[in-house]
């Protein structure tokens, strides 16, 4: 009940759903909460929140048209553009992915994962090189503080050939 006031007054829910919902798709999710967008066809956040829900529960499709139409309405949103590229790699769109996310460093260079976003998505395509520059790139943005960027360093080395460079990453987490 507090989800649904919160988001009919204007309130945004951050962060996942919790719990058994999550995974559901008629769960009480932000998407579902904003009427699916419907009853607000020109707030590019609802669009862009039930994309995003949309993209939780594995509907990559529907989430990409969702966050298209978000990203219609506010073009230049980092958050829209930057979720938009997750979407893209999730659906297997690799280059578009990639193209999204580098079009997005042209008015937001600093944003937090969108250099992430696109080593993962050269991870995938086995350009492991490109991959850890972009890991490395992400992690200078963090400034150290988000290990899961670190361990994707260690893990782009251990695809290069380089295991002895990973051990010595990981190694490095575990005694912070």
């Amino acid at each position: 009940r507090r989800l649904r006031r919160r988001a009919t007054t204007g309130g945004e829910r951050r962060g996942p759903t919790r719990g058994a919902d999550r995974d559901r798709a008629d769960g009480p999710t932000r998407a579902g909460t904003l009427g699916h967008g419907a009853a607000r066809p020109n707030d590019a956040q609802a669009h862009h929140w039930y994309g995003y829900d949309l993209m939780g529960i594995g509907r990559y499709d529907e989430a990409i048209e969702r966050i298209l139409r978000a990203r219609e309405l506010d073009p230049f949103s980092a958050v829209i553009n930057r979720n938009l590229g997750q979407a893209l790699f999730r659906a297997g769109r690799y280059d578009e992915a990639i193209k999204t996310l580098r079009d997005t460093l042209d008015f937001a260079p600093n944003f937090s994962f969108i250099r992430f976003y696109i080593g993962e998505a050269y991870l995938e395509m086995g350009r492991f090189d490109d991959a850890l520059r972009e890991f490395e790139a992400e992690a200078k943005i963090q400034k150290g503080q988000v290990p899961r960027v670190d361990v994707w360093i260690g893990i782009a080395h251990f695809r290069l050939g380089r295991p002895d460079k990973t051990r010595e990453i990981l190694e490095a987490l575990l005694e912070r």
